[in-house]
């Protein structure tokens, strides 16, 4: 096991709350978005993903000398050859990784859409989502316990959350199932969890986007949100638009082109802050 002190950077991609922990901290829960409906729409199916570089894997040598086979046989993955992405779909899966920094959070973090302000009547995502993984309900959750939280936009628009952490641990530790992954992983390791829109190959730019900021499509996203919530929140679904003044993401394993976003200038497919 990795004993020196390491940085990872960590991007929470599409369709997930970033909500309060119990005792301090934060959870980015992503929904297990396979079925649901808000005010008669049907919601767009997502799926979530894990994304590895696999030049970040590493043994007690150094660098893993077999990244592609550490991927299929360990982390129990699909190997991209073309991009070196190592890539694990989520269901009911808790992630996490030890570090003794303290949490904080800076300006660009804070520009991400707050829901309660979207919809001032909706409360906190129901407890199904905030205190367990039933894979139901949830794809994934990480708990979020130090490092620095920032936010940063895709391509289209999206919020995307960015955690960097020095962790003491050297290890990503993911619980799906009866299993207990523990992916040892670099200095400077850079990975993804996402939640994506399915069928990926959709662009939905043409649309006609509503006074509320949706277009048909961007109300199929957000309202995972209303969703998450309640089914009898009085509100409708509303779109955020997209912060000024935020880095664009480098992103490992998420590709930009045909996938499934609301428009142009739209930001609803991205991730979203409760109170």
């Amino acid at each position: 096991m990795n004993t020196a002190t390491i940085t990872l950077v960590i991007y929470f991609v599409g369709i997930a709350a970033v909500v309060d922990r119990p005792g301090g901290g934060k959870i980015a829960i992503f929904p297990n978005a396979r079925q649901g409906a808000y005010k008669g729409v049907a919601l767009m199916p997502h799926r979530a993903y894990l994304h590895l570089r696999g030049s970040d894997f590493v043994d007690d040598q150094g660098k893993h000398p077999d990244p592609t086979r550490y991927c299929t046989a360990v982390v129990g993955g699909t190997w991209d050859a073309g991009s070196g992405i190592c890539s694990l779909e989520l269901r009911g899966a808790k992630l996490w990784t030890q570090t003794s920094e303290e949490l904080s959070q800076d300006a660009t973090f804070k520009k991400i859409p707050r829901f309660g302000k979207l919809c001032g009547d909706a409360p906190s995502p129901k407890r199904v989502y905030t205190e367990g993984t039933d894979p139901d309900f949830v794809a994934a959750r990480f708990d979020v316990t130090g490092g620095v939280l920032s936010g940063c936009n895709r391509k289209y628009g999206a919020f995307v959350t960015k955690l960097t952490i020095d962790s003491t641990f050297g290890v990503l530790v993911v619980e799906q199932g009866q299993k207990t992954l523990r992916i040892r992983l670099g200095d400077h390791a850079s990975l993804s969890i996402e939640n994506r829109a399915e069928p990926s190959g959709a662009l939905h730019k043409a649309a006609t986007v509503a006074a509320s900021g949706c277009n048909e499509h961007g109300y199929e996203h957000f309202g995972w949100y209303h969703f998450m919530a309640s089914g009898e929140i009085a509100c409708d679904v509303r779109c955020p638009i997209e912060a000024t003044g935020m880095p664009r993401c480098e992103i490992p394993g998420v590709v930009e082109t045909g996938i499934g976003l609301p428009s142009a200038s739209g930001a609803d497919c991205g991730n979203t802050t409760y109170p």
